[in-house]
């Protein structure tokens, strides 16, 4: 279903199928409210469809376009992701799933995102005790910890971004960011 929603995106279909697409994938798995992000990162590498507009282009290749371009073609599909988030707090606020900030504080939640992305890194090279559910922890980590994975996801970061000629590599670490962001 994602590579008809990139067909719609880069014009070979109308805009219109691409809305639906999108809306068949929030159906189905309201996770997939990051996906117009994820068209974007796939817009950089590999359809090299982001950048200034290459006038000695062959008529073949694929026309490039401006980040802002590229945001505004995305704006209907954000636009169905926002309406499917709402929907899916309001219908889980409904069903008691959501745990208010008074059981798991902001500061508590936030680090257990930036534990949680360091630790299933680790988890990819050294798979041990895995489990379904992964409850959330009823205490804040140590300083030392949290700073530890921030250091490590910013030092990714970096060298993803800074290796421009391996595209590939910055797109696979904001593809893993932004999938497990949800």
């Amino acid at each position: 279903m994602g590579v008809w929603l990139v067909r719609a995106q880069t014009g070979t279909r109308p805009l219109h199928r691409g809305c639906w697409v999108l809306r068949a994938l929030l159906l189905a798995k309201p996770q997939a409210i990051t996906f117009p992000f994820l068209l974007l990162l796939w817009d950089y590498w590999p359809l090299d469809r982001m950048g200034a507009p290459d006038k000695s282009a062959q008529s073949g290749s694929v026309p490039r376009f401006s980040l802002p371009t590229l945001l505004l073609e995305k704006v209907p599909l954000l636009l169905l992701s926002a309406a499917s988030a709402v929907a899916t707090m309001v219908v889980q606020s409904a069903g008691h799933a959501v745990k208010d900030l008074a059981r798991f504080s902001l500061p508590s939640r936030m680090e257990t995102t930036i534990v949680s992305y360091e630790r299933y890194l680790g988890k990819a090279f050294w798979p041990a005790k895995l489990v379904a559910p992964y409850p959330h922890p009823l205490h804040l980590y140590p300083a030392w910890e949290v700073g530890a994975a921030v250091v490590l996801l910013l030092l990714i970061t970096a060298v993803a971004l800074r290796a421009r000629d391996k595209r590939y590599l910055a797109v696979g670490w904001l593809w893993f960011l932004a999938a497990w962001c949800r």
